[in-house]
């Protein structure tokens, strides 16, 4: 790797999403890139160059959010490291919600 590390690693409770700069250290490390290389609008396949890439970069997000999939219907031709980031915090915001809620009933 050429570029500076950054923040690599999700915490162990991930209370918060991540930034885009801790997914990108996240994915780099996992799939053995240089976080330089990525960018937002790089696809999820130009990104993923086979399916265990791809099964690294689910269990990456899944550190974040237990149980995270990309949705079936997106088109990883077409879906980007920013989509896919989208999405991680959006189901990462649901689940803190769901959590609050359950919270508040007990």
């Amino acid at each position: 790797m050429t570029g500076p590390q950054p923040d690599a690693g999700p915490p162990s409770s991930a209370a918060e999403p991540p930034t885009f700069d801790q997914l990108i250290g996240s994915v780099a490390l996992a799939l053995g890139r240089d976080p330089a290389e990525l960018h937002p609008d790089l696809t999820v396949t130009e990104l993923c160059a086979d399916s265990l890439d791809l099964y690294c970069l689910h269990i990456t997000f899944d550190e974040w959010v237990p149980g995270f999939r990309l949705p079936r219907q997106l088109d990883l031709d077409l879906a980007t490291l920013a989509d896919a980031h989208h999405y991680l915090v959006v189901r990462s915001e649901q689940r803190r919600s769901r959590g609050r809620s359950r919270d508040a009933d007990d």
